[in-house]
């Protein structure tokens, strides 16, 4: 007998407070602040930008090119 599991559920910040919700949800149940509507930490923090990197890199990925990653630190990369 095989047993199968489910899938974990898909979590995203809230743009509000930077706490996980479920994707989907309109209002935070932590901070009861619309969690999708752009906040001043979540764009101050860079979440913001790491949020339309990610999204580029599933663009890509959607489209069939190669996705490179590289590791975020904060120092440039040595050649």
């Amino acid at each position: 007998m095989t047993t199968q599991g489910k899938a974990a559920p898909d979590l995203v910040l809230c743009r509000q407070c930077l706490r996980y919700v479920f994707d989907g949800t309109a209002i935070c149940p932590h901070c009861s602040g619309n969690a999708r509507q752009i906040g001043d930490r979540y764009r101050d923090g860079g979440y913001l930008a790491i949020e339309t990197m990610q999204r580029i890199d599933r663009l890509r990925e959607n489209a069939g090119a190669p996705v490179e990653t590289a590791e975020i630190s904060g120092s440039p990369p040595s050649a």
